[in-house]
């Protein structure tokens, strides 16, 4: 297939939304994914291509301005958590108190008995964000309790796309075989940082 330059200020042939002149690798593993195949594109590659460039170059560069971590060390946070198991016992026995858990209390209604609705209750409305409120507080020094909720909230779309297991989560139609080969194509023809993308006819 023909190759073509995707030329500054170029705009999303699906959406008209303007690309950057250097496009994130993900962005350009799903058009060539797309240029690749003997058909049209299908309603699903349009809606995936403009969800995948609208995150990378809107989503996930504005949480990088904000100060948001783009790298989360994975290995060390199971033992970052351990070493809050005191304060959820506090918070369990109400030494403390928390907004999560009296929250979860209220949704519960179970005098006594809580049952496993009660048990998916507490684990994903009073640990989980109460874990990753604790997280945040850590990762952004002087910063206030309303702050690292603020950034709780503000962050969520920025995670979701940003803090996946591999490159690959959120494209899954691509193979590992077939990011390498788009990986080593690339290498051939091109010496620049950003990627000449073929054309796609749409």
């Amino acid at each position: 297939m023909p190759k073509l330059l995707i030329s500054t200020n170029s705009k999303c042939s699906f959406c008209s939304e303007f690309l950057p002149n250097l496009l994130p690798s993900k962005i350009c593993l799903l058009l060539n994914k797309i240029a690749k195949q003997d058909r049209n594109p299908t309603n699903e590659d349009r809606h995936s291509f403009c969800e995948i460039h609208y995150a990378e170059t809107t989503i996930v560069s504005d949480g990088i301005q904000k100060g948001y971590l783009t790298e989360i060390n994975f290995e060390l946070l199971e033992s970052r958590i351990i070493q809050m198991k005191d304060e959820f016992l506090n918070i369990i026995n109400k030494k403390i108190g928390s907004y999560y858990w009296n929250f979860s209390l209220e949704i519960c209604a179970e005098p006594e008995y809580y049952g496993s609705k009660g048990l998916n209750i507490i684990v994903d409305e009073v640990l989980v964000p109460k874990t990753a409120l604790h997280l945040i507080f850590k990762d952004k020094s002087n910063i206030t309790l309303e702050e690292t909720k603020k950034i709780m909230e503000d962050s969520r779309d920025f995670k979701e796309n940003n803090n996946q297991e591999s490159d690959s989560c959120e494209l899954e139609s691509i193979s590992k075989r077939d990011i390498n080969e788009e990986k080593d194509n690339s290498k051939e023809s091109d010496s620049e940082e950003g990627v000449n993308i073929e054309k796609v006819k749409i």
